[in-house]
């Protein structure tokens, strides 16, 4: 025997037969059909977030997107507060980096056009008005960022990432 007492050497027979009975492998099913919940959750928090950029000038564009295209998707640039809500209409960012005075609508009414229909893209303000009035009217709009053109370089991604936190 295996030095157990008798009652105890039947105990330990019963258990090595049922562990015996439970060990060999079960086949797993081939799942069909929607990734589970938290697995979407996982890809999607991987997935770099999407970002439309708006300005009037090409020159703070172009400036925009090469901050943002090192921890961004930039999917789209707009140059007017109309086309900012065209392209938000069809594109759907995550994050919309704007700046306030544009020409045909301001980047503030956009905002609220975009927001009427689309409540969960985050806005960060990106502009040369530091007024206060301005601000306010930003933050009245839920903007994730207000962010002085002259600071860009050192805020402007951090403001984005403020904003994706900012809606989780």
């Amino acid at each position: 025997m295996n030095g157990l007492s008798p009652p105890f050497a039947d105990l330990h027979g019963a258990l090595s037969t049922l562990h015996g009975a439970f060990s060999t492998a079960l086949p797993i099913p081939e799942y069909e059909g929607e990734k589970p919940r938290i697995a979407r959750d996982r890809a999607k928090e991987k997935r770099r977030a999407r970002v439309l950029v708006a300005d009037d000038d090409s020159e703070m564009l172009a400036a925009a997107r090469k901050l943002l295209q090192s921890e961004f998707d930039v999917i789209g640039e707009a140059s007017d507060g109309l086309s900012l809500v065209q392209a938000a209409f069809e594109l759907r960012p995550d994050v919309i980096v704007t700046d306030i005075s544009m020409p045909k609508m301001n980047g503030l009414e956009a905002a609220r056009r975009i927001r009427s229909s689309f409540p969960e893209i985050r806005f960060v303000f990106l502009t040369m008005y530091g007024a206060q009035g301005y601000r306010t009217e930003a933050d009245r709009l839920g903007a994730g960022g207000y962010v002085l053109k002259c600071s860009a370089h050192e805020q402007l991604n951090k403001a984005v990432w403020a904003a994706i936190e900012d809606s989780r």
